[in-house]
């Protein structure tokens, strides 16, 4: 039987009652077309990278999940037809992805708690730590010493003064 991989948004201000009530929903629409379910976390609610629906949070789902082939486009349906599962994504997965995905769950929380990992080492570093100190010294501009460059005052002088040479020159 095929293994797949779901991800699926909900609207982000239902409670926790109706999220449950989802959460079965899908559950329950898995066992009734004869598949297993493996695995499901829930994520939480997450800011969204741009606005679906006018909405800029959404309640996150994974599941991973055995299915008949035949009873996919009827599972899809049904998602489509939640009207507060705003966004789902179905892929094609494997057990052995699946494996992957729960070591490094594990891998993580192990390192959270022998204190190898802070919560705020997850938090992608502001730019300015992420570039090393020498290489923020040679991106400071060099200072322009103002004898050696010509500023446009002498510049328009010369040619006034050249213009002024030619003009007496043609009169005479």
């Amino acid at each position: 039987m095929p293994f797949y991989e779901l991800m699926y948004l909900t609207t982000p201000e239902i409670s926790e009652e109706e999220l449950k009530e989802i959460y079965t929903r899908v559950a329950e629409k898995i066992t009734t077309l004869d598949g297993k379910i493996r695995h499901e976390e829930n994520w939480g609610k997450r800011k969204l990278a741009y606005p679906i629906e006018k909405q800029e949070y959404a309640g996150y789902r994974l599941s991973y999940f055995e299915l008949p082939a035949e009873k996919l486009a009827e599972f899809e349906r049904h998602l489509k037809e939640e009207p507060r599962i705003i966004r789902h994504l179905l892929l094609t997965s494997s057990e052995e992805d699946l494996a992957r995905y729960q070591a490094r769950v594990k891998e993580l929380a192990a390192m959270a708690q022998t204190q190898e990992m802070r919560a705020e080492s997850i938090v992608t570093p502001r730019r300015e730590e992420r570039i090393p100190e020498r290489v923020v010294k040679r991106m400071e501009p060099t200072p322009v010493k103002t004898e050696e460059a010509p500023t446009k005052e002498k510049k328009r002088e010369l040619t006034e003064a050249e213009l002024d040479e030619l003009l007496k020159k043609n009169l005479l």
